[in-house]
């Protein structure tokens, strides 16, 4: 890396400081700790570091949480594949008050992470714990390895899969955050073009729906996020298309056809790169009328979900639970 590039990172590291758009101090925290993530890791997400240096930090990161936490506090896990091979991992609470269903899709831009995550794997225990659910988090081909449609494929056969062992899709409520919410967006789009059965709701986190790229907050909030650059999105977006149109609805959802889909939660913070995709996304369920709840959070950058002592994470994670009952009965 040169010698300006050092300097780049050091001057967007510390910006957290420096920038004065009101962010609350709290997330100025959370900020703070997600570029020293980064820059311990070596990962930076503004232009210089390879796809598999970048995955593989994460799984040795994702290797040392399960080594050091083993089972989450009142959730047990368990690996086992679906569909036609599809990897998932299982999670039960301690305390099951539901038969419903919560079917999770990772994110890390079609790239890194997986479904045995750490990172994602907090997120997933807080809601199994709140909802009293099992969770079933969907593993995917990841690209550059395996570009569209791998990932689509995988999770609809992976869905596909858990309703053949008898899970009711008017139990399920499919769910991810970032490349996760865009796969759940997905999936609808794709059950619906194969007339298949619909989950009784959908709640896309943070979701990347369009690949275009185009939208103000891709540039807007580049200081703001710490968490993905316009960078990171064109190199993520280019391994996973791998040539194909990014206006396909299946990769970008936003181009779909969004009648007749089941209910929808989408959260979203309001200092995200992608908050404009969010915003894009409820304002074109309204217009074809399928039902949809817009939350934007004061502050928020992407990722937040994953920080469990946050009031606005306890906020998202109270109105899921409450989204989840409604539309599951």
């Amino acid at each position: 890396m040169e010698e300006d590039s050092w300097s780049a990172a050091l001057r967007w590291w510390l910006s957290v400081f420096t920038r004065g758009d009101g962010t609350p101090l709290r997330f100025r925290f959370f900020d703070l700790a997600v570029r020293s993530l980064f820059w311990w890791t070596g990962v930076h997400v503004r232009g210089w570091c390879p796809w598999w240096i970048r995955r593989g930090a994460y799984e040795a990161i994702t290797a040392a949480q399960n080594l050091r936490a083993g089972k989450s506090r009142g959730v047990t896990t368990r690996d086992f594949t679906c569909g036609d091979g599809v990897p998932c991992r299982d999670f039960e609470p301690s305390a099951r008050s539901t038969n419903a269903v919560l079917i999770y899709m990772h994110g890390g831009g079609w790239c890194i992470n997986s479904e045995k995550s750490g990172l994602w794997q907090t997120v997933i225990s807080q809601l199994v714990r709140r909802l009293g659910c099992r969770a079933v988090s969907v593993g995917y081909r990841r690209a550059p390895e395996h570009p569209f449609p791998a990932a689509i494929d995988d999770v609809l056969a992976g869905y596909q899969g858990l309703l053949a062992t008898g899970v009711s899709s008017s139990q399920v409520v499919v769910g991810g955050i970032s490349a996760g919410g865009g796969l759940t967006a997905a999936l609808l789009l794709a059950l619906k073009r194969d007339g298949g059965a619909m989950p009784a709701g959908a709640v896309p986190i943070s979701p990347w729906l369009d690949l275009t790229q185009t939208a103000e907050t891709y540039t807007s909030k580049a200081d703001a996020d710490p968490s993905i650059s316009k960078d990171y999105l064109d190199r993520m977006a280019g391994y996973y298309l791998g040539g194909a149109d990014a206006r396909t609805p299946l990769a970008s959802p936003l181009f779909g056809d969004l009648t007749d889909l089941p209910p929808q939660l989408v959260q979203v913070g309001a200092a995200e790169t992608l908050m404009d995709d969010s915003v894009a996304y409820a304002r074109a369920l309204g217009e074809a009328d399928s039902p949809v709840s817009l939350e934007i959070y004061p502050g928020a950058v992407h990722g937040w979900h994953m920080s469990p002592h946050l009031p606005e994470t306890q906020q998202a994670m109270r109105s899921i639970g409450s989204f989840f009952d409604d539309v599951v009965g």
